[in-house]
């Protein structure tokens, strides 16, 4: 997530040029639906909102930078919640009605200083981009602080730190692990990818806070893109370089879209392993300014916040221009289950520091009402029938009626195992067949009983097993 403060001189010129390439009445049913925030540091007020998520809820988090916070509120925009350390008062972390702006408290455990992203993972955890203290900040959605992660966060060493262990600020340098100038943030697949602009790469972490590995151009060294023990800075220029990446999202099937905004700009695609790919936004009738944030849809197209021109453009998966609409500030960028955008404005000014939702007129307020889908398993209660003897051979067959197609296993102590499909519900009929010590004892005393388990699996349902005593004869002599 690229900062305000970098900001191309020039706007409002920029803004209309870009506004002429987007094709006539591109996405003109898009506009503005609604605001909240406001300047301030009281409950409900915005100072510099930067990065957007939305939870599990569809509650929209905010990353609250001069606030030094994270900010909750409805998909309605009704302020929920704030958490960071002191925000309602010394000793308090989360604040609901009274709130302030955060203690930055340099290091320590669940501070946070100047916060420009946040993701959550899906399982009840929010992570913050906290570029000031070089690490990754985890917190419940609740709001309580969890753990840190990022090189020499924990005091005395370490590269995970919580309340118990101590934390402080990680390394600023380019070795593995470690951050330079943390700027946006994404989750997918399991895993955490960071947009690292000082170090031209993306830095990739286990949701535990593990590193990985980077990838960048040359970033293990010239000619090597990626790296795990031993790592630099990447090259600005050349393939598979990311010239200050700003942030990264991760789409359904498994690419990485990292937006980039250095001597050129733009958004290059990569594989989930650091393999790069297309490139696109750094010319033509999509052209991206000052890509700040990135985002994908349910539908797969990509939608980036372009700061420099006030705009969300979108493309198709492939990177083709589709098409693009006005949204003031434009520096973070997250989509709700109806398909309606949430753009963070800040200019540092008291008419901004809002979130702006774009869509079409009437479109309504998350949460989305899924379909309620009702699974209806096959059964599995099937009926031991006759058990039909073979006197002379000692054997004898079991019938048994099943309720639906599916798999038959009969087994048990001195019986071979027998195996039969079902192809339909009905009648089948499976062999039973004495050996070893079960066997000798029909031999010698012409009757034996076997302790069978029957077990019928139905196609797309559960197994069901059922014992049952069969008693197996044989003429002697």
């Amino acid at each position: 997530m690229l900062r305000s403060s970098s900001r191309l001189p020039l706007l409002a010129l920029l803004a209309l040029c870009v506004a002429l390439l987007v094709p006539a009445g591109a996405s003109a049913a898009i506009g503005p639906l609604s605001s909240f925030g406001g300047f301030g540091e009281a409950a409900g007020q915005l100072r510099a909102p930067q990065g957007l998520a939305i939870g599990s809820e569809s509650e929209v988090y905010v990353a609250d930078e001069d606030n030094n916070r994270i900010d909750v509120f409805s998909a309605a925009g009704t302020f929920v919640r704030a958490f960071g350390k002191d925000v309602g008062g010394a000793g308090i972390d989360v604040c609901t009605s009274f709130c302030q702006a955060g203690e930055f408290g340099i290091g320590t455990a669940g501070a946070l200083y100047e916060p420009v992203d946040v993701a959550l993972d899906g399982s009840g955890r929010v992570y913050v981009a906290d570029p000031q203290n070089s690490r990754i900040d985890v917190f419940t959605t609740a709001g309580a602080f969890l753990f840190a992660f990022g090189k020499d966060v924990k005091l005395g060493g370490g590269n995970r730190c919580d309340a118990g262990t101590g934390c402080q600020s990680g390394a600023f340098e380019s070795g593995a692990g470690a951050f330079g100038e943390l700027e946006g943030i994404g989750i997918g697949g399991g895993r955490l990818y960071a947009a690292d602009a000082d170090n031209n790469r993306v830095a990739v972490y286990d949701l535990e806070g593990k590193f990985q590995f980077a990838f960048g151009r040359n970033v293990g060294g010239a000619g090597v893109h990626t790296c795990t023990s031993v790592c630099q800075a990447g090259s600005a220029e050349g393939k598979a370089a990311i010239d200050n990446p700003t942030d990264v999202a991760v789409s359904p099937d498994g690419n990485l879209y990292v937006t980039f905004n250095g001597g050129t700009s733009g958004v290059k695609i990569f594989t989930a392993a650091g393999v790069d790919g297309v490139e696109f936004g750094d010319e033509g009738p999509g052209f991206v300014d000052g890509p700040t944030a990135v985002a994908i849809g349910p539908d797969g197209l990509v939608h980036v916040a372009d700061e420099a021109t006030e705009q969300v453009k979108t493309f198709s998966a492939a990177g083709a221009f589709v098409s693009g609409f006005s949204a003031e500030g434009a520096a973070g960028l997250t989509l709700d289950c109806r398909g309606a955008f949430f753009v963070s404005d800040y200019d540092g000014g008291a008419d901004s520091s809002k979130v702006h939702r774009y869509g079409e007129p009437g479109t309504a307020a998350a949460p989305c009402l899924l379909p309620v889908v009702v699974t209806v398993l096959p059964s599995n209660r099937f009926k031991f029938g006759k058990l039909k003897l073979n006197r002379k051979a000692g054997t004898a067959t079991l019938t048994v009626s099943v309720p639906a197609p599916g798999k038959l296993v009969l087994k048990g102590n001195g019986l071979v195992k027998a195996t039969k499909s079902a192809a339909k519900a009905g009648i089948v009929k499976l062999a039973v067949k004495p050996k070893g010590k079960l066997k000798r004892k029909l031999g010698e005393l012409g009757k034996a009983v076997a302790k069978a388990k029957l077990t019928f699996t139905p196609s797309g349902g559960t197994a069901l097993t059922k014992a049952k005593s069969l008693t197996l004869k044989q003429k002697l002599g």
